[in-house]
């Protein structure tokens, strides 16, 4: 059953991807259609080559866009579990000449061949008049080639009465999902051949993808866990790389978001979800970072967080992030490498101290004020001297979280040579915050408007904003030089010098 979240802030989004995933279906739909057109010309006009090419390139026009799984459902074809339309020419064709080489599907990628698809087409219609025979298609099936064309057979027919069905095996782990994921794991419990796990694998791995088609994100992730708990305790080597295989298939944007959204919309489901992305490592990092991204509260953000907090790797797979070309991409890294305190980030946020875009530059300095290192001063010493006042603002407010001579000295300097009035104010208050005796002397100086930028200018806002500074410090030192402001000859000056020695 698919979730539903009215009123989420995510509606949109979903509503476009319904939008996205109904095209997709109605390109799947055509692409059937066309392989029934081929099929049906190979029967009955061998000779139409110039129709059987256009029709071949249609199929390949429209694998580029949707991907198609081909099957019948009591005789009649189907295109990803949907019947398709039975009055479209051939499609009859092609569902009896399915059933009649016993083929239980065809699973056409994207990026098919067209030498493949056409080789198919050729041995699904067989010899012109010849009945089908199940034996030889599938002795000639190997011939055609399996890399983007797979072809699965149902079982041969048993040739004597099948034994009493025995007792089902037990299953030994706990499988999630629907009634037909189940049924395929208790076929991967028994000991069969390697055809067998790769056939049940695979299928697997579609259940997984066609959940997260039909908008089953919960049911793909039931998936997805059971997949990987019994990787982990599969011990035969080879068998153990068919189902890292099956992983792989997994591990990919389109299902690792979707999953990833579980963590905003069904947070019971929070511990799944950090296992699935853990075991996709980077991929999983990934997926997080886009829906964090993405995410329009507070409290989607906040748990997109607390599942990055917790992957192994995070800081790692963030800081690499950082060299990506794409503004948006590197500005969401660099936040988040923030909020991680990732230490192996340190460095790569100070070289986008150099980037272009001024809000990925604000980024990298808000995220360096998380790191109380030398070099992370030494990095937003440089981000004062930034073109941009708005960037400049940012590394004051970050240095004035720092209670250090270095931190002192260096707003100290900025304010001789600061000229906007919002940076000016900012770094005032900051030497208050510091309150080193380096910052505390050039306020001292600057409430008394003798001292650079303020003996030049005489600006009464900025000597007022000392007087605070001074205030908010409540040291001796500035007790002494507010104490020296009560009877100052601007009036503003010392009725601000008078209460803050009243308070």
């Amino acid at each position: 059953m698919a979730v539903c979240y009215p009123g989420a802030p995510g509606d949109t989004r979903r509503a476009t991807a319904s939008r996205r995933a109904l095209d997709s279906m109605d390109t799947s739909f055509n692409l059937a259609r066309h392989v029934a057109r081929l099929v049906w010309l190979l029967l009955h006009e061998r000779e139409a080559l110039d129709a059987q090419k256009l029709e071949l390139r249609a199929v390949i026009v429209m694998a580029k866009e949707a991907t198609a799984r081909l099957s019948t459902k009591a005789g009649q074809l189907a295109c990803n579990g949907l019947l398709v339309p039975q009055v479209l020419q051939g499609v009859r064709d092609l569902a009896e000449r399915l059933d009649a080489n016993r083929v239980e599907a065809i699973e056409i990628d994207q990026n098919v061949n067209p030498s493949e698809l056409l080789g198919l087409a050729r041995l699904l219609a067989g010899e012109p008049g010849a009945p089908a025979d199940p034996a030889a298609f599938a002795a000639r099936l190997p011939g055609v080639g399996s890399g983007t064309v797979h072809v699965r057979l149902h079982a041969p027919p048993a040739t004597e009465p099948a034994p009493a069905p025995a007792e089902p095996e037990p299953v030994p782990l706990p499988v999630r999902g629907p009634e037909r994921v189940q049924s395929l794991f208790r076929r991967l419990a028994r000991p069969d051949d390697q055809a067998a796990t790769i056939a049940a694998l695979d299928e697997v791995a579609f259940q997984a993808e066609q959940a997260v088609r039909e908008g089953r994100p919960a049911d793909a992730a039931d998936v997805f866990l059971t997949l990987i708990e019994w990787e982990q305790g599969v011990e035969d080597p080879e068998r153990r790389r068919l189902f890292v295989l099956a992983v792989r298939r997994l591990t990919r944007p389109v299902v690792l978001r979707a999953i990833a959204q579980l963590l905003e919309f069904e947070p019971g489901r929070a511990d799944d979800v950090r296992r699935i992305l853990g075991r996709c490592a980077e991929d999983g990092v990934d997926a997080l970072v886009d829906q964090y991204g993405l995410a329009r509260t507070a409290g989607a953000r906040r748990a997109y967080l607390d599942a990055l907090r917790a992957l192994p790797g995070s800081g790692e797979a963030l800081s690499r992030l950082l060299a990506d070309s794409r503004a948006p991409l590197v500005r969401v890294a660099a936040e988040l490498v923030g909020a991680v305190a990732a230490p192996e980030g340190e460095r790569p946020l100070a070289v986008q101290l150099a980037h272009k875009e001024t809000q990925v530059r604000r980024a990298a300095v808000r995220a360096l004020a998380r790191f109380d290192t030398p070099f992370a001063i030494d990095a937003l010493s440089r981000a004062l001297s930034d073109d941009e006042p708005a960037v400049r603002l940012e590394a004051v407010a970050a240095l004035a979280t720092r209670r250090n001579p270095r931190a002192g000295t260096l707003l100290a300097k900025a304010i001789e040579e600061e000229e906007h009035g919002d940076v000016q104010l900012s770094l005032i208050g900051a030497l208050g915050r510091v309150a080193t005796p380096e910052a505390l002397a050039k306020l001292s100086r600057a409430a008394e408007g003798g001292s650079g930028v303020f003996k030049t200018k005489k600006v009464a806002g900025l000597r007022l904003a000392a007087v605070q500074a001074l205030a908010a410090a409540r040291t001796p030192a500035a007790m002494a030089t507010l104490q020296s402001l009560v009877n100052d000859r601007e009036r503003e000056v010392r009725e601000a010098a008078a209460r803050a020695v009243a308070r």
